[in-house]
Order: structure tokens, then sequence, then C-alpha cells
């Protein structure tokens, strides 16, 4: 039936870079992450800009082995949307195919975005994120903070990744103060077939440890991650050594900061899959009861250490 004209009511146009009514006023809506060097590497990551004219920090979230940008860090968008205690805050939700490439070859792709992140974060990251024309910073913008939130294998590459970037004299003229919170981090080993069957979600499937065993000649990072790996006993040596150095270079150079050197650790009770040793001068890790390998990142209304870290990080660094 044809309508007429006079009953039809014009919709009014939004914008779609505009929050809507009962939306989160701190932030844009969600945008995929734009990076001008990216070359089809972050397929599936995200950010959260804020619009508070007085950002001055970042918080990075890097999943681990088989994970991605959302269900790794399931609630944490709904979360940081809901508190103006993150409203001077951008978030990034950090993708990368950790499945078939080496712990080596991520972490050097993920040295490569942070270096733009931290010398020009506006130019290379951000504003390339917004709809063309719609850049909210300045081509100068730098974050003073930098907490990152990492998870299993994702812990692995961003300490790798970090240390490689010690080597940059850019990066020692402006580094951020850089925060790290590590949840069930790999960097002491993992056990293989439990690592493969949790990330790909197989625990049901009967015989699934052999299954896992056979895959381990398909997915190059895992042998990476095995307990005693060349890579993860070369990943704590430079650590320590680089560590060690920095702080005898302290004595002369007061603007050296090595607090991300002695990261935040989450470990849960019932997790099976990673080796929960001390990596290096961390401090004692904090026991997460009833929770899991794969949930120990996931707040909800009744699991809220994921936040509490968050909040903490955010506060005491302030």
């Amino acid at each position: 039936m044809e309508q007429n004209s006079a009953d039809v009511v014009e919709q009014p146009v939004t914008n779609p870079l505009q929050p809507q009514p009962d939306e989160d006023m701190n932030h844009l809506p969600r945008l995929d992450l734009s990076w001008m060097h990216d070359e089809g590497w972050i397929k599936g990551s995200e950010i959260y800009l804020s619009t508070s004219p007085n950002v001055d920090s970042v918080v990075v979230f890097v999943h681990g082995w088989g994970g991605d940008p959302r269900t790794t860090w399931k609630n944490f968008q709904t979360e940081i949307r809901k508190s103006a205690e993150y409203s001077g805050i951008d978030f990034i939700f950090f993708g990368y195919p950790s499945l078939k490439h080496t712990v080596a070859f991520c972490a050097a792709k993920l040295r490569h975005f942070l270096d733009d992140l931290f010398s020009s974060p506006a130019p290379f990251v951000l504003n390339s994120s917004i709809l063309h024309g719609l850049g909210l910073r300045q081509a100068d913008f730098q974050y003073k903070r930098v907490i990152f939130f990492a998870h299993s294998m994702g812990a692995v590459i961003l300490r790798r990744a970090l240390l490689d970037l010690e080597r940059s004299d850019k990066f020692q003229k402006s580094r951020p103060l850089i925060r790290l919170v590590l949840f069930a981090p790999a960097h002491k080993g993992a056990s293989l077939p439990l690592m493969i069957t949790d990330g790909l979600g197989l625990e049901w499937i009967p015989g699934a440890k052999f299954v896992a065993n056979l895959l381990r000649l398909h997915y190059r990072s895992l042998n990476d991650l095995a307990r005693g790996s060349a890579t993860l006993a070369r990943l704590e040596e430079d650590h320590r050594s680089t560590r060690t150095k920095l702080a005898t270079k302290m004595e002369t150079l007061a603007n050296i900061d090595l607090g991300h050197f002695y990261a935040n650790v989450l470990h849960a009770q019932s997790d099976r899959v990673v080796e929960q040793e001390p990596f290096d001068e961390d401090p004692p890790f904090i026991p997460v009861m009833q929770r899991h390998h794969r949930n120990i990142c996931k707040p909800n209304d009744a699991y809220r250490k994921p936040i509490e870290a968050l909040v903490q990080a955010i506060r005491k660094h302030m």
C-alpha cells in the first residue's frame, strides 16, 4: 500500500562519531584502529578515543596466543565507558596474528607500532583511525603515560618489544611513564598441548592433547613459548642485563625510569597452561582464586580483579 507523504516522519540524521543518548560522553564510539604502517597486520584492533581536551594517557591491551582484541578482553570495553575515571585516557585493543608467526616476528611488529605510538601517535595512529578531516590531536601530541595490559603470549612479545626499543635513542628521549599489568604471562614457559587446547577452545574434544601435539607443527609461535625454550631464556637474560645496565646509569641520569621492568603480575588458581615462577625481578604475583588461564583477564559483575588492577595502575602513576 502506498504511504501518504504526510504520514512519513523524517528521521534525524546522526553523526556516527557523536555519542548518542545513554552512551559514554567521555569517548568516541568504538573505532577500528588504523595504523599508518600496518600493512594488514593489526586486523580486528580497536580504539576508544577520549573526547577530553586533557588527554595524557593511553592503555594498550595485548592478547595472547589464539586470542583476539574483543574476546580476550571481554567486558573491558563496557567497563571503561561507565566511569569518568577514564575520561582523559585513550584505550587501544591491539590485535595481531598470533598463531602462525614466531614470537620474534610478532614482537618486531609490536615494536614498530609502539615506536610510532610513543614518538608520533597523532599522525601515525590516532588521527588515522578517525574519519578523514576529523582529527582530534595536534601533530606534536605525545602521551605522558602508557599502561599495558597483556595476557599470556602477549606478555612475551610486549617485553621483547620494549627491550628492543631500549636500543633506540629516540625511545630514550621520548619514553613516557610505562607500566605493565600481566595476566597469566607465558614469559616462563607454557604447556604447549594445554595452550593449544585452551587457545583454540578444544578442551571438549576427546584426545585433545594428542590433536594439540600434531598442531604444534602448524603453529610456529608455539615452540617459542615452550618451557625452557631458547626464546624465553634469551628474553629473561636480556631483560636482566638491560635492567642492570640502566640501573647503573640512573646514578648519573636522573630521568631514567625503570618501572616497566617490574610488572604487576596476576596468576589464576586453576591455570595449568603457563608456569607461575617469577620472571627476573618482578614483585611476587597476585594470586587470583576461582579463575583459569582464559578468564583471568575478563571482568564481570562478580569478578572485579581486572578492573581493580586498571584503576590501581591509573591512580598509582598519575
